[in-house]
This record gives structure tokens, sequence and C-alpha cells, in this order.
């Protein structure tokens, strides 16, 4: 039986939040795993698309990723022949990464899938609702302010 919060965490952003993005996260999750690929590689392919071609060593950075993971990940991205590694012309030492076209492809594909995911989570609220929370969360964690 599923019982209410507490009058007072019901309350606080910092639990609201949290139990929001628990929701958020598993329809997200579930989305992609049901597509054979996960948050991480959404994340990258996303940052290329929107950067690349980027260095390699800015691909952490940009997607949010662990920078430890990330050479993972583009391993496997490579592998599936989504993403591609070339020498930077102005620099041989550094790598550039950039989408493949099947990678633009996934990447739309995955990127409809993760908007869909979003709205089931937020599924209480109205469309107007949902552009105004995503522009508070902008602005509280100062987003809005890095780039529009």
């Amino acid at each position: 039986m599923k019982t209410r919060p507490s009058a007072v965490l019901g309350h606080l952003p910092s639990w609201l939040l949290a139990h929001l993005a628990q929701t958020a996260r598993a329809e997200v999750g579930a989305a992609l795993d049901g597509l054979g690929t996960s948050r991480p590689e959404f994340a990258i392919l996303t940052a290329v698309e929107e950067y690349g071609p980027v260095h390699q060593s800015g691909v952490a950075e940009i997607s949010g990723q662990d920078a430890g993971d990330t050479t993972r990940v583009l391993n496997a991205l490579e592998a599936r022949g989504w993403i591609a590694r070339e020498d930077d012309p102005d620099d041989r030492r550094r790598k550039l990464v950039t989408l493949t076209a099947q990678g633009r492809t996934t990447q739309a594909l995955l990127h409809g899938a993760v908007v869909e995911a979003n709205a089931r989570a937020l599924a209480l609220l109205s469309q107007e609702e949902q552009q105004q929370l995503v522009e508070i969360l902008r602005t509280a964690t100062g987003i809005a302010r890095q780039r529009s």
C-alpha cells in the first residue's frame, strides 16, 4: 500500500525534486533500455550532435558524464557505428568526435523517446506548467545563464 509523504517532506523542494528526478530517471531509463542504449550513450550522442565535431577530451564536460566512463562509452558508440574519431587537423595528438549518419539518425530517434519519457514523468502537469517548470529549473540550476 502506497502512503502519502509526510507533510513536512511534501513541502521541501529538495525532497520534491529528488522524487520527480527519480520518476523521470526511471521513465527515461526504461525508454532507452527498450531501444538498446543507455543514458550516458544518449547524453554523449546529444552533446556531439549539438557541439560536434568536438575534441574527445571535451566530450565528458559537455555531456555531463564522468571523464573515466566517457572513453568506454565512446568506444561502444564507435563500435556501433554511431560516432567517428578522427585526427584534429590542427593538432594530430588530439581526436575529434563526430556523429556518423547512423549516429545522427539514432540520436534523433533517442531524443524523441526521451522527450516522450519526460512527458510521461510530468503527465500530471499541463503543457504550460511543464514549460514553466523547465524554465524554473534552468534558472535554479544556472543553465539558463550558460546557454539557451
